[in-house]
């Protein structure tokens, strides 16, 4: 007879267990590295952001047999943020999934299903409600600064478009699958591209931080506010003493030794269509490479974004896994 299933809300007794259940059932997943208590705190159970803290109560956990048989964990998105990340956002709070699973051993209980409806209940109230698959998640993202994904893509954790049982599930309640990301690797050995220095356009000249993200329009070395222990450098392009471009990157030194990832590539509006985000993109792999960096990675969306995803692809990035966004 099967163990009975308990369901309740986190608390620290209950860190252990949720440890074994992330290492047991994501071991496989792309950009897997081991979580330990102190990570999983620091990224969600003591995160906090500008606008959102970890809620206890929002993070569901069903226990069988002092096991951790499914989480979900939801959280409510206040007006502020919506509006930063929506302009036209009608009003009112988002509700969002920012997490879902149920272990292997355990599907086919209802399990996955009592959970979901228990955090779409609790959402009810909200003007929408979201699946975040991508960086604007606050606990599995990396929106708040440049770091190694949980596991997942280099902006977070996400879901494979292999992953029919999960797209399935979602699909029966009302979820729909808005777009495809891919993953692009290059490993430099194929780079199509010497590691060298690269030269900007006339008129142009370099910005190169570290640990601080130059903002795209503003007055050179404004920067993008980020959490104080991410490690990563942002070389940008300066004009009349406004910075028209900026990439980011850093080293996802837990997954491997020499795997880079480029975090953030932009070029204001008035300044595309001069080859500024090319540019930009080799002196980022010009300086891996020059650090002893033996690859790099990055999440596009191509249907969005045709002009990134042709830049890299003419660098040598390959795809290497898709991704289903809701």
């Amino acid at each position: 007879m099967p163990d009975s299933v308990e369901y309740t809300t986190y608390s620290p007794g209950l860190l252990p267990a949720v440890v074994r259940f992330w290492n047991d059932e994501f071991c496989d997943r792309r950009n897997f590295h081991p979580a330990s208590g102190d990570l999983l705190c620091r990224r969600i159970f003591q995160k906090q952001t500008a606008v959102e803290r970890f809620e206890p109560a929002q993070f569901l956990v069903a226990m069988s047999g002092g096991e951790v048989a499914g989480i979900v964990h939801y959280v409510i998105h206040c007006e502020e943020m919506c509006r930063a990340l929506k302009p036209d956002w009608p009003g009112g709070t988002q509700g969002c999934i920012a997490f879902f699973c149920v272990g292997r051993r355990f599907r086919g209980r209802g399990i996955g299903g009592r959970l979901f409806a228990s955090a779409l209940g609790a959402l009810k109230g909200t003007a929408q409600i979201v699946m975040d698959t991508q960086c604007h998640n606050p606990f599995y993202g990396n929106s708040t600064g440049p770091r190694t994904p949980l596991w997942g893509h280099t902006e977070g954790i996400g879901i494979d478009e292999r992953d029919t049982e999960t797209i399935s599930f979602l699909n029966s309640r009302g979820f729909t699958m808005t777009n495809t990301a891919h993953s692009l690797l290059v490993d430099f050995a194929d780079l199509n591209a010497p590691a060298r220095e690269v030269k900007l356009p006339l008129g142009y000249s370099w910005e190169v931080m570290e640990n601080a993200q130059a903002a795209i329009g503003a007055e050179r070395g404004a920067t993008v506010r980020h959490d104080p222990d991410c490690v990563f450098t942002s070389m940008a392009c300066v004009a009349d003493g406004v910075t028209a471009g900026a990439v980011t990157f850093y080293e996802m030194s837990e997954v491997a030794a020499g795997k880079g990832a480029l975090y953030h590539l932009e070029v204001a509006e008035e300044h595309r269509n001069l080859g500024i985000g090319r540019v930009l993109t080799a002196a980022a792999l010009a300086a891996m490479v020059r650090r002893g960096w033996r690859s790099c990675e990055t999440l596009t969306i191509p249907r969005l974004s045709p002009g990134a995803a042709a830049i890299y692809r003419s660098f040598g990035f390959h795809l290497s896994a898709r991704w289903a966004l809701y």
